[in-house]
């Protein structure tokens, strides 16, 4: 089955409903999902909700009808909108950290600095995303904090050290562009690996020594 890619996270049905309609006459098939979240983190702030999914091959021509919507609300845009109180650097920063941001913000900042006599340029905009999905890409290395308070849990128990096994061995983290990647790097996965085991051989210890003790008092 062909992979899809998530075109727009959305949370109301009324946007839903837009984009679907959008899709749908100009015939690009797409997917609805709902995101199971679970040992999941997100790479930027992108909401919790249901993604709508279109095929690779689709994916640009969808983003442009998008865009098209979007750009009929810029033109609607009041003054007092707080972007407008933004320096150009910031507006920038907008447009270089745009899973930050909603799409709407990131289209009005681009239409602020076109105002402003200072358009970015479209192959900048695109080096700036490939910059962002490399930067959110990039796996993160636990603390040997983390490592050390999960060894300590598995002393007294190790159910609680298993638990942070399971999740720095298995968090995932969900890219702007619907891919899911593991959080953390594999030296970082490989500890988490070691640490449920530990805590299972604690955990199996403890029961055994409860097992001992209650047959110790029944005699």
């Amino acid at each position: 089955m062909e992979e899809l890619i998530t075109l727009k996270r959305i949370n109301t049905n009324e946007e839903a409903s837009t984009i679907i309609e959008l899709l749908q006459k100009n015939d690009i098939e797409y997917t609805l999902e709902k995101e199971d979240n679970q040992d999941t983190e997100l790479a930027g702030d992108l909401a919790f909700g249901i993604d709508i999914k279109v095929k690779a091959e689709d994916l640009e021509k969808a983003e442009e009808l998008l865009k098209g919507i979007e750009e009929i609300d810029v033109e609607r845009l009041e003054k007092d909108y707080y972007l407008f109180a933004f320096s150009d650097q910031e507006l920038i920063e907008i447009l270089q950290k745009p899973d930050e941001w909603s799409y709407n913000d990131y289209l009005w900042a681009q239409d602020i600095l076109k105002q402003r006599g200072k358009e970015v340029a479209a192959a900048t905009l695109a080096e700036w995303k490939q910059k962002r999905m490399e930067f959110l890409s990039k796996p993160t290395k636990i603390s040997n904090n983390f490592i050390l308070t999960a060894y300590l849990f598995c002393l007294f128990g190790g159910i609680i050290g298993y638990f942070m096994g399971n999740y720095l061995s298995n968090a995932q983290k969900i890219l702007p562009n619907g891919k899911k990647i593991f959080t953390y790097d594999e030296d970082s996965r490989k500890k988490g690996h070691t640490l449920k085991k530990t805590g299972l051989v604690s955990l199996l210890i403890l029961i055994i020594l409860i097992v001992i003790l209650i047959a110790y008092t029944k005699e």
